[in-house]
């Protein structure tokens, strides 16, 4: 369990986006189907991020309620721009909840392109 856990990072170039994201003043948050095992790997990469977490929400992406759980966030859903790699979890659970939803290719996609929108 330890090296799993210990191997919870960024995708490649994710880091660089996420600085120059938060450097044009947008505010972020990570949404996840995260297990509790994964918690404190996950605050290590990215400490004091905002968080919707399933473990501690009770509600698993693409379920409405993981979604709902922006208004905690003090975000309103019409300025939520949701972007995941996963189509059932990310972009079906983001278009059931009204939010914004563009596709992340992973990194190692099959067409061999680095993480794309």
């Amino acid at each position: 369990m330890v090296i799993e856990t210990c191997s919870v990072a960024m995708r490649l170039g994710m880091a660089d986006i996420w600085t120059w994201l938060r450097g044009e003043g947008l505010r972020l948050a990570v949404c996840s189907n995260l297990s509790s095992d994964h918690v404190a790997a996950l605050r290590d990469t990215l400490p004091g991020q905002p968080e919707v977490l399933s473990c501690k929400v009770g509600a698993i992406k693409p379920e409405p309620a993981i979604y709902a759980r922006v208004d905690g966030l003090q975000i309103k859903v019409d300025k939520v721009l949701f972007v995941g790699d996963t189509p059932r979890a990310d972009i079906e659970g983001a278009q059931a909840a009204v939010i914004h939803h563009p596709h992340a290719q992973p990194c190692g996609a099959r067409d061999g392109r680095r993480g794309e929108f």
